[in-house]
């Protein structure tokens, strides 16, 4: 099982970089998410491709992931979407525990705030709603907020 997993990954890593090398001549690093199969619809990718039509120049608009490509791997239990996006720089909690005291300068957390508000000011004013928890103490607060909010059509979520 492990074998076929692991042949299976070395040979999703062939067909990208050599579809990488056909597109993209600069030196950077990419990430491959690969998701489950079980999936029925992928609204994440919906939401990509929805969020990449968007023309309205927006401060937050460098402030969210871009999907730069996605294609689907056909495995031993079905088909898996993969979504090819550059990979994302060191996590605060990972830059936290290199701070002395573990405490963050005020710089670097106004900064950081600030990305994280443009970057759901554009979600919001393209109608998106994020529901990831990735941030800690966001999704309560989300909740409680989104409950209050009357909206004339569902958001793309």
């Amino acid at each position: 099982m492990i074998s076929g997993i692991i042949c299976c990954f070395l040979i999703l890593i062939a067909l990208f970089a050599k579809q990488l090398r056909l597109r993209r001549r600069e030196r950077s690093y990419w990430v491959l998410k690969v998701h489950i199969n079980t999936l029925k619809h992928n609204q994440e990718l919906q939401v990509y491709r929805y969020l990449a039509g968007i023309t309205k120049k927006h401060p937050g608009r460098d402030h969210i992931r871009r999907l730069e490509d996605s294609f689907t791997l056909k495995g031993h239990n079905g088909e898996h979407d993969v979504f090819v996006m550059k990979a994302l720089g060191m996590s605060l909690r990972t830059l936290q525990d290199l701070q002395s005291n573990h405490t963050f300068q005020r710089e670097l957390v106004v900064g950081a705030l600030n990305q994280v508000l443009l970057g759901l000011d554009f979600l919001h004013g393209a109608e998106v709603i994020h529901t990831g928890k990735h941030v800690p103490g966001l999704g309560s607060a989300d909740a409680t907020i989104l409950s209050n909010q009357r909206a004339k059509r569902p958001p793309l979520r």
